[in-house]
């Protein structure tokens, strides 16, 4: 190998390895994903559904999954969901192209409450949630509200 060849080496490797995630030094990327324009969903009377959940969601090296997390109670009880966390059904939203994003809640029947939050987990696992406190202190809700 001549001295010209041996002097693109490290640079180039440096190049490689910035492009493929692991950045200069193999630093690892400390920067969640950004979630805006969450649909705030109305009280509605349709027991049927699917209700429609959509968001802008962007990461600067790549999203690894963005999830619409719900949970339903009753009107009457409104602790229900952030006393049992595990409740709450993971449905992982569709990439509809351009950073948006969209997940559907099934039909709920009146007189319930649906919470729900997004989530977006980047390829370095980085999160973020929106609202930023859920799904204990703030999350989105809506009623299915009786006629």
């Amino acid at each position: 190998m001549d001295q010209g060849s041996r002097g693109l080496a490290g640079p180039a490797l440096l190049v490689l390895a910035a492009l493929l995630g692991g950045g200069v030094g193999g630093c690892a990327d400390g920067v969640p994903p950004e979630i805006e324009g969450v649909s705030l969903l109305p009280d509605t009377h349709d027991p049927v559904g699917p209700y429609a959940v959509e968001a802008l969601v962007r990461d600067d090296r790549g999203l690894d999954q963005v999830q619409l997390l719900w949970c339903e109670r009753r009107v009457d009880a409104p602790l229900e969901c952030k006393k049992k966390v595990e409740r709450y059904v993971t449905v992982v939203m569709e990439n509809l192209g351009r950073d948006h994003f969209r997940g559907v809640i099934p039909g709920q029947p009146h007189g319930h409450v649906v919470e729900y939050y997004v989530l977006a987990i980047d390829t370095s696992g980085n999160q973020t949630a929106v609202p930023p406190e859920a799904p204990v202190n703030e999350v989105y809700d809506f009623q299915i509200v009786p006629f």
